[in-house]
């Protein structure tokens, strides 16, 4: 009798689109504490807006409180099941005790039949999540943009991020009051973060997608902000 009620169960959670927010929080809902990044993108054509994003969740959720203490990049579908990288960042946030961040739901998950022209509105199953919470076990997974924010909304806001991050001025939306200054903040930080783990100017340059001239100035001229974890004397305590 069990089996057969499991069956019914199984076929329900098949054929029931998930509300995302059931499993993930939003990021503006929780206290500040340690977060783990994760950061995917589709395909090798998109491997530039992992530095792109990483500077925006990093200067979004540092100026909120929370603190950054990994970040796992990955690049393949959503509906892979090769998911190692998340697999491993699970596995860190648990071992930190940190929140797992993402910058939309569809980051962790997709429908497995998803396209975003011949299905694009497909949307993960109450099966498809209930697989993805027993591998996150006790991990608190969350997002920077609402767990509901549809995909369209989700994708006109890569689209903004993406035209940010490479400063385009072609007079499209995106370019607010006031983002000059604020994507030299992002950039900067993540400059001087990466010199403080040894990085050259080339391989900075190389990561971020800005001329190396302008690491080593920025370098130079913020040397005291730059920190050096494996210099310090004394182990970091952890809240």
């Amino acid at each position: 009798m069990k089996h057969y009620r499991y069956s019914d169960w199984r076929i329900k959670a098949l054929r029931t689109a998930a509300k995302a927010s059931h499993y993930i929080a939003h990021i503006y809902n929780l206290n500040p504490c340690l977060v783990v990044l994760f950061i995917r993108v589709s395909g090798p054509g998109q491997r530039e807006h992992l530095a792109h994003v990483e500077a925006l969740l990093r200067w979004e959720l540092e100026r909120r409180g929370f603190e950054v203490v990994g970040v796992f990049k990955e690049i393949v579908t959503g509906s892979s099941d090769d998911r190692r990288t998340l697999e491993r960042a699970i596995l860190e946030a648990d071992r930190l005790g940190a929140v797992l961040v993402a910058e939309s739901a569809d980051r962790f998950l997709r429908h497995p039949e998803f396209h975003p022209i011949h299905h694009p509105d497909l949307l993960p199953t109450v099966f498809d999540f209930e697989r993805l919470m027993a591998d996150v076990g006790n991990v608190q997974l969350a997002t920077f943009h609402h767990p509901d924010m549809p995909w369209r909304a989700v994708r006109s806001e890569q689209t903004k991020r993406g035209q940010q991050g490479s400063g385009n001025r072609g007079g499209r939306p995106g370019r607010g009051p006031g983002w000059t200054k604020r994507r030299r903040e992002l950039k900067m930080s993540e400059v001087l973060r990466l010199r403080g783990l040894g990085r050259s100017y080339r391989e900075i340059s190389d990561e971020v997608g800005i001329w190396w001239s302008t690491v080593r100035n920025w370098i130079k001229d913020n040397s005291s902000k730059i920190a050096h974890p494996c210099h310090s004397s004394e182990p970091r305590e952890r809240p």
